[in-house]
């Protein structure tokens, strides 16, 4: 699945660089690290990787943002059938 990740930020300078914890921030994974200074949005491929505790974390420069709150990935449901 794709979700659109969107941030608010001033200036057009230097690139952003994205990434996403699945264990509440102890370690991240990079999404993108060059991401267009002048852009607020970005489509993620959403990893196949099921957790509860999943942030998003936006840097540029020595200015960083995440997630105020986790949230999940869950794999999709297989095997259902209509009766």
């Amino acid at each position: 699945e794709n979700e659109v990740l969107r941030w608010d930020a001033w200036g057009t300078d230097n690139s952003f660089a994205l990434e996403y914890s699945t264990n509440n921030g102890t370690s991240w994974t990079s999404i993108n690290s060059s991401v267009a200074g002048t852009a607020r949005s970005f489509t993620w491929a959403v990893p196949n990787t099921p957790s509860g505790q999943v942030l998003v974390k936006v840097t540029r420069g020595a200015q960083s943002s995440q997630s105020i709150a986790n949230f999940s990935i869950q794999a999709p449901p297989t095997g259902l059938t209509l009766a």
